[in-house]
């Protein structure tokens, strides 16, 4: 059904919906308008980028060299202590 809408579509569906799933639920706490911008032009954007980035490299099937994944692991090691929580969430 959702297929072919776009990411604020999705966003506003299941915030009056319900996400799929066995325990579905409402999106409450997403601010309906999310701004796409671009990451070079807004510091705390960029930051969040290069971790998802990191994050991906590491635990998703890039299928990296061994050198880049040492270099990712390096850079990640500093940061890890400050990440909360990493899931993927698949609408």
């Amino acid at each position: 059904m959702l297929r072919n809408c776009g990411s604020q579509q999705r966003f506003d569906y299941y915030c009056d919906a319900v996400t799929p799933g066995y325990q579905g639920r409402q999106l409450v706490c997403i601010e309906r308008t999310i701004d796409f911008v671009d990451s070079r032009e807004y510091f705390g954007v960029q930051s969040a980028d290069i971790v998802a980035y990191l994050h991906r490299r590491l635990n998703g099937t890039t299928g990296s060299s061994k050198q880049t994944q040492r270099a990712c692991q390096r850079v990640y090691k500093v940061l890890e202590s400050s990440i909360v929580s990493a899931r993927k969430w698949r609408p």
